[in-house]
């Protein structure tokens, strides 16, 4: 079962400049960027007695263990051009307003992804671009469930030909993207109406098509030092399942569908799962 594939537009689609093809050796014109992510799961404050996660739903969970997987992470820059100018949500330029949970609402009436945006300052400017990818080394394995918990993320070298993660000294970062492919989950669900009283067991593994992406702000692009991110698995995930939307309808027994439940699930992770800065 796959996540939904989302209309998105990289704005890499105009980054036909890669740094697989710069001549400059390393440290000749470019300046370094070193990439740090933390992996957090979110629990402060829902934590129970009995040691399980409580929803704002009244739910308890159980979990046994969490394992996120990904391809790792793709920097994208613009190279500096007269009139360039980096979106910014908070102020949005002419004909959009409204700008939340990734996309604007235009003058016309649509709703429009912020790369959308980025993607035609890009083409009024005259910009050009390129990319950097960093591969995520290994898993992510959430297995204490007391606390909020995070990890630092191992991530090998850049891909361009000297594996070193620089750009040009007058270009500008503009957007971080994580690619995941699959989450593994492990929990038991309780409730004390909906559920029996020893819970439900969710052993699912769900595919991702979908990136995570991150608009960097101005200060962060233009300042080409180190990146501290966030990766999150937040509360809202599980906040906003309803689970008992996912139980069959046999009243001899209770037990999940497993197509609604992993409806619920996909929808919930590709809502909240969030890449921030720190």
């Amino acid at each position: 079962m796959s996540l939904p594939s989302l209309r998105w537009s990289l704005t890499g689609l105009l980054f036909v400049a890669s740094l697989t093809s710069c001549i400059l050796p390393p440290g000749e014109g470019w300046v370094p960027i070193e990439l740090n992510v933390q992996a957090v799961f979110e629990s402060d404050g829902r934590i129970q007695e009995n040691g399980r996660f409580k929803t704002s739903k009244n739910y308890e969970i159980e979990f046994g263990s969490v394992e996120l997987l990904g391809l790792g992470f793709r920097l994208e820059a613009l190279a500096a051009a007269q009139g360039l100018v980096v979106f910014d949500p908070q102020n949005p330029p002419e004909g959009y307003s409204l700008c939340h949970n990734g996309h604007c609402h235009s003058a016309s009436g649509e709703l429009v992804d912020y790369e959308d945006i980025q993607e035609e300052l890009n083409l009024a400017s005259g910009a050009s671009g390129l990319a950097l990818f960093q591969e995520l080394l290994g898993p992510i394995n959430f297995q204490e469930f007391g606390a909020t918990s995070s990890q630092t993320l191992e991530l090998g070298p850049c891909n361009d030909t000297y594996q070193v993660c620089d750009i040009g000294q007058d270009n500008q970062l503009t957007n971080v993207l994580f690619e995941p492919t699959r989450i593994v989950l492990s929990f038991k669900v309780f409730h004390p109406e909906y559920l029996p009283e020893d819970g439900l067991d969710v052993d699912q593994s769900l595919e991702f098509k979908t990136p995570v992406s991150l608009t960097l702000d101005a200060d962060s692009g233009s300042v080409n030092t180190a990146i501290p991110l966030q990766l999150v698995l937040q509360k809202s995930i599980w906040d906003s399942i309803e689970f008992k939307n996912a139980l069959t309808e046999e009243p001899s027994s209770t037990s999940w569908d497993e197509s609604l439940l992993l409806a619920l699930l996909q929808t919930a992770l590709l809502e909240n799962l969030k890449l921030s800065q720190i």
